[in-house]
């Protein structure tokens, strides 16, 4: 009887131990997958970043320089509006104390 259980005992050790073996290369592989996936898009991001500073410069030196600086004046224009409209929006939620304030 003792001999079963020892040898049932060993038996159930091992298959915890490859269970548990298993379980952390599939835990390793799914770490893996996400950090690979980061790595691509770091690399995707800088490899992009690199694309788009040499489109920049073909335009800075190009027929469309002109129309690159209107666009970045438009842009800093849009982004000036869009903060005075939030500083509009905010007076409004706050009517009673901006009010009180303003005097």
């Amino acid at each position: 009887a003792f001999f079963g259980w020892k040898q049932g005992s060993d038996t159930l050790s091992r298959q915890r131990t490859v269970c548990t073996r298993l379980l952390a290369r599939w835990h390793n592989l799914l770490a893996a997958g996400a950090v690979d996936m980061w790595a691509r898009n770091v690399k995707e991001g800088l490899r992009l970043r690199r694309v788009a500073a040499k489109v920049v410069k073909m335009w800075e030196h190009g027929g469309l320089s002109s129309a690159w600086a209107r666009w970045v004046e438009m842009a800093g224009e849009s982004r000036r509006l869009r903060r005075v409209a939030e500083k509009v929006v905010a007076m409004w939620e706050h009517g009673n104390v901006a009010g009180a304030w303003a005097r």
